[in-house]
């Protein structure tokens, strides 16, 4: 294992960046944080698992992003990294959407002058 567990190498904060902003753009931030939250002990099991299925599991994941997984969940502060970066994504595009004319939406503050 690394020297020091909760950080991250390049790799996972790609990852995981990935993962937060599928998660927002879906709009599964509610389900994806309650998931994660419940399953949080057994994700070294899940580590685990994932590295049994890898070789039939190959042929649908890119094999590397599905490496850099199981080796995050291996670690225990893995499903916080999750969790946080899907909560930080999703306050990122609450901010972007209350910004007026931001998406060229300004209808609903335009016009105020």
């Amino acid at each position: 294992m690394d020297a020091e567990p909760d950080t991250l190498n390049d790799e996972e904060e790609k990852l995981l960046e990935r993962f937060a902003h599928a998660v927002v753009q879906r709009g599964l931030v509610a389900p994806a944080i309650l998931f994660l939250e419940s399953v949080r002990p057994l994700n070294f099991l899940a580590s685990q698992g994932m590295l049994f299925f890898s070789p039939m599991l190959s042929a649908l994941f890119p094999r590397q992003e599905w490496d850099v997984l199981q080796r995050l969940l291996e670690r225990r502060a893995s499903i916080e990294h999750i969790v946080s970066r899907i909560e930080k994504k999703d306050a990122e595009c609450a901010a972007q959407k209350e910004r007026p004319g931001q998406d060229g939406s300004g209808a609903s503050s335009g016009g105020d002058k």
